[in-house]
């Protein structure tokens, strides 16, 4: 049996509101930010390459948050949620 927890590695985030970020285009997603990460509103998230290695969009951040998660494959299509985005009160 363990008699003491592990220490937090960084104080827990409670969220009020949560946003699914959807794909705007298909194509080759090279995630910028990382899930636990506190994000800007504007910020870019993930950068989206064709086949040809040609930037052709980006994901930003719609408002200030936190980002939970993101897919964990980088070929993706239109309208795929690719992240999710906490977002807290104040």
């Amino acid at each position: 049996m363990i008699d003491t927890a592990p220490p937090l590695s960084r104080r827990p985030v409670l969220v009020d509101d949560y946003l699914w970020l959807p794909a705007p285009s298909d194509g080759l997603y090279r995630y910028v930010a990382n899930p636990g990460q506190r994000v800007l509103k504007g910020e870019i998230l993930a950068r989206i390459k064709n086949l040809y290695g040609d930037e052709i969009g980006t994901v930003k951040a719609p408002r200030d948050g936190h980002l939970l998660w993101s897919l964990t494959h980088a070929l993706v299509m239109k309208d795929t949620f690719v992240m999710g985005l906490g977002i807290t009160a104040g």
